[in-house]
């Protein structure tokens, strides 16, 4: 019997696999540094380089659902780390802010992540990866963007 070519395969469950270790490193050293679990951490990074996002926005920029998202927002609310507010262009969703507090907290959990990152990734040529995935991504998008084209 003739088994396909899986090298294509097995880049896709080492990209998977990659994934989900950094997200549970990441997770690791967020719970042991800062007041944030790792979805309130990529919440606060979207509200970062997306100030005044509103909820639904965040949803689609992280490609999870507005529940999941409601609740992280419900959560960073209560800690402080962000407020709402009124969106002009559409009283019924509220603009999402990020706190002086958010900064301070996203500031804080950037810099022990990246440290952490840096040591993992201190053999690996950093500029030809970057652009690599880059390629990999911009691949995807375009084909997603076909594929959604055509249904």
């Amino acid at each position: 019997m003739n088994l396909p070519d899986t090298t294509l395969a097995d880049i896709l469950y080492k990209i998977y696999q990659s994934t989900l270790s950094l997200d549970k490193i990441t997770s690791s050293v967020l719970k042991h540094h800062t007041n944030l679990t790792y979805s309130q951490f990529v919440v606060l990074k979207c509200l970062h380089f997306s100030p005044q996002i509103t909820q639904k926005e965040i949803a689609e920029y992280l490609h999870i659902t507005q529940p999941a998202v409601s609740r992280q927002i419900e959560l960073l609310t209560k800690k402080k780390f962000i407020m709402r507010k009124e969106n002009d262009s559409d009283r019924r969703e509220d603009k999402i802010i990020l706190t002086a507090s958010g900064e301070e907290q996203l500031g804080k959990a950037l810099t022990i992540s990246l440290k952490e990152f840096k040591h993992i990734f201190s053999a690996t040529n950093i500029v030809a990866l970057n652009l690599q995935l880059t390629n990999l991504l911009n691949s995807l998008k375009q084909n997603k963007y076909h594929y959604e084209k055509d249904r």
